[in-house]
């Protein structure tokens, strides 16, 4: 049995904007993955809201790349000449996981560290710098490159972490709870 031309028109059509939505999408995904601009964040990138010129300038050394980290849409890794540079904001946890690193229910040890939102801590061993304002958890640690061990390069470091953490801290929704989270999430 033939469709009256009407329902050939009407599949057509229906074809049409399918395959025109599918090319939306593919567009849309194609832009988000292009390396493009370095300054210019993508995927989890965008949801931490800093940019590739934020970190270089609170680390000290240029800042060529910067990508979201699969499988975690609020992480970005930075990178240029060896170093990189991860970021996670986590819009909820930031008390409790400070506190845990405090409380010493961490596999290593760290030092309470001033300058970084309402409460910090310093891990040398893995060149991490955790804090949390407002319960947002800040968490950025660095890895590769030559790095200067010595403690008082340690702790250089982590100020300059700390400022990291507190750009970010500073750009934090002034919403409710709810509304801040949500816009943390990038939803």
């Amino acid at each position: 049995r033939l469709a009256s031309p009407a329902i050939m028109t009407a599949r057509r059509s229906s074809r049409n904007v399918m395959v025109s939505g599918l090319l939306l999408v593919l567009e849309a995904a194609l832009a988000s993955c292009s390396a493009g601009n370095p300054g210019t964040p993508q995927g989890g990138c965008a949801a931490i809201r800093i940019s590739a010129g934020d970190v270089a300038s609170s680390v000290g050394w240029p800042v060529t790349a910067s990508h979201a980290v699969p499988g975690d849409s609020q992480s970005c890794e930075f990178g240029g000449g060896g170093r990189h540079v991860q970021v996670s904001v986590r819009p909820t946890l930031g008390r409790v996981t400070v506190e845990s690193w405090l409380a010493g229910h961490m596999p290593l040890h760290a030092t309470t560290i001033t300058g970084a939102g309402e409460a910090a801590v310093w891990q040398p061993d893995l060149r991490e710098l955790i804090a949390e304002q407002g319960d947002v958890l800040c968490d950025v640690s660095m890895s590769g490159g030559a790095i200067d061990t010595t403690h008082s390069a340690s702790i250089e470091l982590a100020r300059r972490l700390a400022n990291l953490c507190n750009k970010i801290f500073a750009l934090a929704p002034r919403a409710s709870a709810p509304a801040a989270h949500t816009l943390w999430r990038g939803t």
